[in-house]
């Protein structure tokens, strides 16, 4: 059996127009901040990585940090107008004496409960449908339950699109 150039052509042609309107595989995970007065802010962060650190995360927020990069990795200093401003100040800027510490205190949820992370955000690999949270004090939690769907709402599947191209003989 003998194929003809034309249907080569077209069939090339709709693999590769198929290929390039695939939709971007995107993810969503959420940021859950709470001040030291106890306001709370949630963000909603999208993107096209598996994975991205919890630095990373919380950097495409939308809400102001700033860290500090040492030889022990990075430590956040500042985030939405609250902490130590680095370099004006040291980043533990309220741990300065005997009377207690306040930093920013990384944690995670997990079946609707917050844990302390182990390890830094700037290690720490965050995949879709996680949530991470930040907290201004001296090492409890005090975050809200909520959900990734709570903050970042549905979000609709992206709908394909079908291009039908001639079979020219």
């Amino acid at each position: 059996m003998k194929i003809k150039q034309p249907f080569i052509l077209s069939l090339t042609l709709l693999l590769l127009t198929s290929y390039f309107l695939l939709p971007t595989a995107t993810h969503q995970a959420a940021v859950v901040v709470r001040h030291g007065d106890g306001t709370v802010v949630t963000r909603c962060v999208t993107f096209t990585e598996p994975t991205l650190s919890g630095l990373e995360l919380l950097q495409r927020s939308g809400l102001s940090v700033t860290i500090e990069v040492s030889d022990l990795g990075q430590k956040v200093c500042w985030i939405d107008q609250e902490g130590c401003p680095y370099p004006a100040e040291p980043c533990f800027c309220h741990c300065t004496d005997d009377s207690g510490c306040t930093y920013w205190t990384y944690w995670h949820l997990f079946n609707g409960q917050w844990r302390s992370s182990a390890i830094g955000a700037g290690s720490y690999q965050v995949k879709a449908g996680m949530v991470d949270g930040w907290v201004w004090g001296s090492g409890q939690a005090n975050l809200p339950t909520t959900s990734l769907a709570d903050i970042c709402g549905v979000s609709p599947m992206p709908t394909p699109q079908l291009i039908y191209l001639p079979i020219i003989n």
